[in-house]
């Protein structure tokens, strides 16, 4: 290069050209689109997980408050109901300290339960006072033909047995058991008499088994209206049934023994299948509850001559 000639300037960046890019050089052009930069994946997030989770935790606490609005109403306002079912379907006064049932497993508890006669039917108010009454039944043979119950434990202060004054009437076990079995016109309303009752036809005998019930009663009371007469005896009985199918198991050789101060009246005063036994005990001796070949035995002998001076003595 010769020295006289003027050195040119170096270009600027502004001066470049498009030709002068370096042909790898990426930088866009206005003519080319622009592809949309890649973006990352958004977080995963539980949130319908955890709105699913709150509504089964809020219907969760729904039932639990309506299950205990009606263990409230089960565990008050059972022996309410109870009360006023009884009086309404046989006219007797109930009073019940407590009452517990439970579904599940089929346990009835009783505190407390006295039932009075009604007025003016009887003039004496006592028929039942017991303190207690516990009992497990098999659940599932309350939906059958037969009960089952497993094991109960019966606690009876006193049974007072009524013979009205008026001689057609009936006395008071004989009609509560009338009345709760529909067997007899139920009591009269607001003063108005109630429609009589058609009679029944012919029904069989429930069917039933008590594997165990353990039975104290303390005193039986017989009172005669008509007479004007009233006996009581503290029979102090105890005794432990097992495999019961019948009534008539009930009244035991010494029950029979027990309620002989009474006389032989009594028997009409008990109603069913257990008032028929205890009358043909009363007749005919213990050996009525287990005859043997003969007929006869010594115990029914001595029952028998028991009986025979009560009878003597009544006559004198």
């Amino acid at each position: 290069m010769p020295e006289n000639e003027p050195a040119k300037p170096a270009p600027t960046p502004t001066d470049a050209t498009p030709n002068d890019a370096a042909p790898n050089d990426a930088t866009p052009t206005a003519s080319e689109p622009t592809a949309p930069a890649p973006t990352a994946p958004a977080p995963k997030t539980d949130r319908p997980e955890k709105k699913k989770g709150k509504w089964l935790k809020r219907i969760g606490l729904a039932l639990l408050g309506c299950l205990a609005i009606i263990v409230i109403i089960w565990v008050f306002f059972l022996p309410t109901i109870v009360t006023g079912f009884l009086h309404r379907r046989t006219g007797y006064e109930v009073a019940l300290k407590s009452l517990s049932i439970n579904p599940f497993t089929a346990r009835i508890s009783i505190d407390s339960f006295v039932i009075n006669n009604p007025k003016p039917d009887y003039a004496a108010p006592q028929f039942v006072d017991l303190p207690a009454f516990k009992l497990d039944a098999a659940l599932f043979s309350l939906l059958g033909n037969r009960m089952v119950l497993e094991d109960g434990d019966l606690n009876l202060s006193y049974v007072a047995l009524v013979r009205p004054a008026d001689k057609n009437g009936v006395s008071n076990a004989r009609l509560f058991v009338d009345r709760l079995t529909g067997a007899a016109a139920p009591p009269a309303k607001d003063g108005k008499p109630a429609e009589p009752k058609p009679a029944p036809g012919k029904t069989e005998p429930a069917e039933f088994l008590i594997k165990r019930l353990h039975v104290r009663i303390g005193k039986v009371i017989m009172i005669d209206e008509a007479k004007n007469t009233r006996k009581e005896l503290d029979i102090n009985f105890e005794h432990t049934y097992e495999n019961v199918t019948d009534v008539k198991q009930f009244i035991t050789a010494d029950l029979a023994r027990s309620l002989l101060g009474l006389g032989s009246q009594l028997s009409d005063l008990i109603p069913g299948e257990a008032g028929k036994t205890l009358d043909g005990v009363f007749k005919k001796g213990i050996d009525f509850l287990t005859p043997a070949e003969d007929g006869t035995g010594a115990g029914g002998k001595v029952i028998k001559g028991l009986l025979d001076k009560l009878d003597s003595k009544k006559k004198e």
